[in-house]
């Protein structure tokens, strides 16, 4: 498995707005590759608005087998004054 890019997008309506934007991709496995057996790669971003955004792994990240890929969103939805924190992770096996 190889993780190429993430993308991230919110969608609010009226009274609402998000902050605390915060995205973390990882990848953790054995590679074959170089001298990575044994693999955990973890980049963490942080999107700057609600707007559709693309944020790729970087290229010195080796496939992995015997692991996962994946990426974790947390941020802040604020809607009509009150706070919700929100977080949504998927995992590739």
């Amino acid at each position: 498995m190889d993780m190429n890019y993430v993308e991230t997008w919110w969608t609010t309506g009226s009274g609402s707005f998000v902050s605390n934007r915060k995205l973390k991709m990882e990848q953790r496995g054995k590679s074959h590759w170089g001298d990575k057996y044994n693999s955990t790669e973890i980049k963490t971003v942080y999107p700057s608005s609600n707007s559709n955004q693309r944020f790729d792994a970087p290229d010195s990240w080796y496939p992995v087998w015997e692991g996962w890929v994946g990426a974790t969103s947390t941020s802040t939805a604020v809607i009509n004054g009150t706070s919700y924190s929100l977080s949504v992770s998927c995992r590739i096996l």
